[in-house]
């Protein structure tokens, strides 16, 4: 899943969701990805309360320009 810190809510919501729906038979790992660190508070309330698998990871962005 692709989640900002500021997306904490929505990121919640999803994991929420899909654990209680589906995911809390299968345990499948969840995967988050971010352009910057998961802050603290993030990492509490997203990854902590689950029984499933969650890996964090940062990505950095570098621009692309296209030919055309």
């Amino acid at each position: 899943m692709l989640a900002r810190n500021s997306e904490l809510e929505g990121a919640v919501q999803a994991v929420r969701e899909m654990e209680d729906r589906f995911n809390r038979n299968y345990n499948y790992p969840w995967v988050f990805l971010n352009e910057e660190p998961f802050s603290s508070d993030f990492k509490r309330r997203v990854f902590l309360p689950r029984n499933s698998s969650f890996y964090g990871s940062s990505m950095y962005l570098t621009p692309v320009s296209f030919i055309h």
